[in-house]
């Protein structure tokens, strides 16, 4: 096998891989939230033990309460959760983009040539939610509800 194979074999087994585990992370949180909102268990409303002894947002206050938003295609309010998981979603849709094209052209230079800055949004989004619901928490704005 050469250089040129072997890289789109590899493209190929990570890809598949990746993206499995996101189907069956997807298929975890269907099930979790169908037994929530049946009654049957209770995630919503467990404290954030961060909230519950700082007083403030932790960098991922929200994430669920958005994840189960946007299962139900409540997309604005998801996006007004947690606005760091669009930012998540978006970021593997670029590189899954690439990685097809790579794949289905048997071109490994778009992966070669491929940045992966755009993964550097994840936690930037992460850090500046983060500091935008504490910042309003201390104008005295609780844009999630939590603690005022």
């Amino acid at each position: 096998m050469d250089g040129r194979a072997g890289k789109i074999k590899r493209a190929r087994n990570i890809f598949i891989f990746v993206n499995c585990g996101l189907i069956l992370s997807a298929l975890v949180y269907a099930l979790v939230f169908h037994l929530a909102s049946s009654g049957a268990i209770d995630i919503l409303s467990k404290p954030c033990y961060i909230q519950k002894t700082l007083g403030i947002y932790c960098p991922s206050c929200g994430g669920t309460r958005a994840v189960y938003a946007l299962v139900q295609f409540k997309i604005a309010e998801a996006f007004w959760m947690y606005p760091p998981l669009f930012a998540a979603i978006f970021a593997v849709l670029c590189y899954d983009a690439r990685v097809m094209r790579a794949l289905l052209t048997k071109n490994i230079s778009y992966l070669e040539n491929y940045r992966y800055y755009i993964f550097i949004l994840i936690p930037i989004a992460v850090i500046l939610n983060f500091l935008l619901n504490n910042a309003l928490l201390f104008f005295g704005i609780d844009r999630l509800g939590d603690i005022l």
